[in-house]
């Protein structure tokens, strides 16, 4: 049976889908919402047609929490993607966005959802990368959204199918590391970037990355608190360029520096954002809230820039848990990243 469940093809349930009301259309036609300009897409469909555009954005949901439930967590990131695409339906739509879609410079497509039925995480990782590696064969851009940060392993195996010959670098924001080893064979919300230096590792070694390949990974916001000894060894083991989160609480320019040299990867960025990094005052709906996290508002030019690099070949928005959320900040935070990173790169 498989995991992927395209969206639905017009109609209603499409804009129910989306979050619009019927004060969305009693306003028609004086206001513009993103889901005015999101089309449905089954990317699986091998006759479904993407039209050309400089810049075309295919967002795809993740609906698992069983990395963060093996990683002793607290579940419920499953419902990111859903709470996530209806608020995002309803913000306003940037002018200069509106110019870009409307020349043809830009298009978005909900490209569905991959879920994890039980505990088959495996499984469902393997159909994300599927189905993100159907999305670049389409030349649409992967925005994925989850989910625990289990996403990234899957997301990474979509990347390196469509991107066989590259070794391309990995930008986290992120309170945590995820280098962490795996349990019993199987990984969770702690291990993927240390599935991702162990599957490098093994390219390298057969000959399908260039001699001297190994991980390049760049993490922004890790916290003292959060990572043990055993960690931190590993990052300096693997080489990981990473900023404190203190560090870039008290200097948001702190990490400006390892952000240009990420976006100037020639073989690549693929950057993704766990939404733990940000202070639980503005981000409460996650597993693991931090107390010291940072302020959302100082990592949005960078974002931005990476949003705009032509380097960039995909992005991921991580560990949003609406049943933890408190008056929807952090659905809205979630929102609000992914509509920057569409409009700053559209308009680009």
């Amino acid at each position: 049976m498989s995991l992927y469940t395209s969206p639905p093809s017009s109609g209603q349930s499409f804009e129910e889908r989306w979050g619009r009301t019927g004060k969305d259309r009693q306003d028609e036609p004086k206001h513009v919402r993103f889901w005015e300009f999101v089309h449905p897409l089954d990317v699986l469909d091998g006759g479904a047609v993407v039209k050309p555009a400089k810049h075309s954005f295919g967002l795809l949901g993740f609906e698992s929490d069983e990395g963060v439930r093996r990683n002793f967590g607290r579940p419920g990131a499953r419902e990111g993607p859903s709470f996530l695409r209806k608020k995002l339906g309803k913000l306003s739509v940037p002018v200069a966005l509106i110019e870009a879609v409307q020349e043809g410079a830009a298009a978005v497509y909900d490209c569905g959802d991959v879920r994890c039925d039980g505990e088959d995480l495996e499984g469902a990782q393997d159909e994300l990368g599927r189905v993100v590696a159907s999305m670049v064969a389409k030349g649409l851009f992967p925005l994925v959204i989850g989910g625990g940060h289990e996403v990234a392993w899957g997301h990474y195996q979509g990347l390196r199918e469509a991107h066989p010959q590259k070794n391309f670098r990995v930008l986290n924001f992120d309170a945590h590391f995820d280098l962490r080893d795996l349990q019993d064979g199987r990984g969770h919300s702690g291990t993927p970037f240390l599935q991702i230096a162990t599957d490098i590792e093994q390219r390298e070694e057969e000959g399908k990355l260039s001699a001297g390949s190994k991980l390049k990974y760049t993490c922004l916001g890790v916290q003292d608190l959060a990572n043990t000894k055993r960690l931190f060894e590993t990052a300096k083991r693997l080489g990981v360029s990473y900023v404190h989160g203190l560090e870039l609480a008290r200097n948001p320019q702190a990490g400006a520096k390892l952000v240009q040299e990420a976006v100037a990867d020639e073989e690549g960025l693929y950057a993704t954002f766990c939404l733990d990094v940000i202070s639980a005052a503005e981000v409460p709906g996650v597993s693991a809230p931090q107390p010291f996290g940072l302020n959302i508002t100082h990592l949005m030019p960078q974002i931005e820039a990476i949003a705009r690099s032509s380097h960039t070949i995909a992005f991921d928005v991580a560990e949003l848990c609406p049943r933890l959320d408190i008056d929807g900040r952090s659905v809205g935070v979630a929102a609000y990243l992914v509509a920057t990173f569409i409009a700053a790169r559209a308009t680009s």
